[in-house]
């Protein structure tokens, strides 16, 4: 990116400069996702483990 590319982005976008640095590291990396895969297949929120119905009446 040119000489204050990344603070005309921040500006416009209003992201901030470490998360946008964060993007262009990973564009450049050479790591790629799986196809048709938008994130990490580790990517998100853990689960919830639902509470066991004979816990509650011990």
């Amino acid at each position: 990116m040119s000489l204050g590319g990344v603070s005309i982005v921040r500006q416009a976008a209003s992201i901030s400069e470490p998360t946008i640095r964060a993007g262009i590291r990973e564009l450049k990396s050479s790591k790629k996702l799986p196809a048709g895969r938008c994130r990490n297949t580790s990517g998100g929120r853990k689960k919830v483990p639902k509470p066991d119905r004979n816990e509650q009446f011990e």
